[in-house]
């Protein structure tokens, strides 16, 4: 399951990072959110970033029980949890339209996941190759 969630996360990263670098005013409307140059610009540097993160994922999939891999894992738990909130507040700040609660489930998906494998379960260390 652990596995999974890193290679799903991988193809979400990567289709959300692709629109928002290069279309991010199609995301703008998706979630009924307002647009300028300084929001595209933001919009496509956050893209940048989680679009970075697809390989980084997909890379760490085979790796997830070494310490490398669950310094990942806890990381990204960690932004899940704060995005869960950002987003969460965002939706019943009428900032995002009730769209934006996909966002909120994703993240609260993902989230979960990682704070379990990362924090709760402990799975068995693997030595890194």
């Amino acid at each position: 399951m652990h596995r999974m969630i890193f290679t799903v996360d991988t193809w979400i990263a990567g289709a959300f990072g692709v629109v928002l670098v290069a279309a991010p005013q199609v995301l703008f409307t998706l979630y009924g959110m307002q647009g300028d140059a300084s929001s595209d610009f933001l919009a496509r540097l956050l893209g940048a970033f989680v679009l970075g993160q697809a390989p980084l994922l997909w890379w760490t999939r085979d790796h997830v029980a070494t310490p490398q891999g669950i310094a990942i894992t806890r990381a990204h738990g960690i932004v899940d949890t704060i995005s869960t909130a950002l987003c969460a507040a965002a939706c019943l700040r009428g900032i995002m339209n009730p769209g934006g609660w996909v966002v909120v489930a994703l993240f609260v998906l993902f989230g979960s996941g990682r704070i379990y494998y990362g924090f709760i379960a402990r799975p068995a260390m693997a030595t890194a190759a």
